[in-house]
């Protein structure tokens, strides 16, 4: 049940960071608007992925250390969901578990 509701969090983790890539949430007057950003490139895609890894091992065992009860793969999928932004990532997970 643990892990399975652990890829549940998962999968919402990356929906959430895909629709909030996509639809970004903007102000304006007061207002809560919806702004579509134009799609990557094709070409930068493939740059990204030629990069190499978004994170280290490093990263992954000091949030780990922040995160003892989360699970190592479960830390790898939202760094990597976070394209290796630690912060982002220590943010997600805070937002999972309360």
């Amino acid at each position: 049940m643990h892990t399975e509701s652990n890829r549940l969090l998962y999968i919402y983790l990356i929906i959430a960071n895909i629709w909030s890539l996509v639809f970004p949430l903007q102000s304006v007057g007061g207002a809560t608007v919806t702004v579509q950003t134009p799609p990557q490139p094709v070409i930068a895609q493939q740059q990204q992925q030629h990069r190499g890894p978004l994170f280290t091992e490093e990263d992954v065992k000091q949030v780990k250390d922040m995160f003892p009860n989360v699970e190592e793969q479960v830390i790898k999928s939202v760094l990597e969901a976070n394209l290796g932004n630690k912060d982002a990532t220590i943010n997600s997970l805070l937002s999972m578990n309360t």
